[in-house]
């Protein structure tokens, strides 16, 4: 789905606290790289969907290369190994 809050609510694609994320928080810094990989740890979606910007934003390639793979070819989506 497109839509990241519905993706929430049925308990698919995002962690709770990363679901909604006000602009102030990403272009104040509140946002660290620790805490989105911590909420990744702590829900370990089956699936993520994470564009490119964020991953490179929030350092995650390596976590990523270590616990998901991708899904298809340019589709940001990753799946749990």
């Amino acid at each position: 789905t497109d839509n990241l809050l519905a993706a929430f609510w049925a308990g698919r694609l995002i962690p709770p606290e990363l679901a909604v994320i006000p602009r102030k928080r990403l272009w104040s810094g509140q946002l660290t790289p620790e805490q989105v990989r911590a909420a990744l740890e702590r829900y370990r979606p089956e699936l993520v969907h994470l564009r490119e910007w964020t991953r490179n934003q929030y350092q995650l390639e390596d976590y990523l290369a270590a616990h998901y793979q991708p899904v298809g070819q340019g589709l940001d989506l990753y799946r749990r190994k």
